[in-house]
């Protein structure tokens, strides 16, 4: 641990995942919907000083959030990127893009750049922890749930959907608000 990293230090940035080498964090800044960072747990400022299980862990892990975002907000591009300009400590910005805004939880969210570059600074927007930890859990996917959870994250209906893991029901409300020209996905 490095005292003056800020990314070593607690954060009020909500942690989503937490493994041997990294966690994943939610982006306060919401500026891109579902914007995440992959963050190496202990200090280190070289990417290439990574160690073969961290790169595999990150593999791993870029694949999961990815994978979960699809399902959660259906974006038409990422971007990766370590940057480390201001924080120089090894994380990964997993950065969803989005041709059309999108609705959640009442909210509107733009990508008004895209395809282009996006804004740095963007227009800043704050996340409900709550909101999205519910959305991301409800597209999570184990073996046990598979098959629900693909239905809750590309349920056509809007209806509300129960994702079964170990037996117990995990409720996810159908959003307000629908993809422009997506045909009834709700965001």
């Amino acid at each position: 641990m490095n005292e003056s990293c800020s990314l070593c230090c607690p954060s009020m940035t909500p942690v989503i995942d937490d493994t041997a080498h990294w966690q994943i964090r939610l982006n306060y800044n919401q500026n891109l919907l579902g914007k995440l960072l992959i963050l190496l747990k202990h200090h280190e400022e070289q990417v290439a000083n990574l160690s073969e299980q961290e790169w595999q862990q990150l593999h791993a892990h870029a694949q999961h959030t990815t994978e979960r975002l699809h399902r959660a907000f259906a974006p038409d591009h990422f971007n990766y990127a370590f940057l480390q300009n201001q924080d120089r400590h090894v994380h990964l910005h997993v950065i969803p893009r989005y041709a059309r805004a999108r609705m959640v939880a009442g909210v509107r969210f733009e990508d008004p750049d895209y395809p282009g570059h996006y804004s740095v600074p963007g227009p800043e927007r704050r996340a409900s922890r709550r909101r999205f930890w519910m959305r991301w859990r409800s597209c999570s996917v184990t073996p046990a749930n598979r098959a629900a959870v693909r239905y809750a994250c590309k349920s056509p209906s809007g209806l509300e959907v129960q994702a079964r893991a170990r037996g117990s029901a995990v409720s996810v409300p159908p959003e307000r608000g629908r993809i422009p020209g997506s045909s009834g996905r709700t965001a």
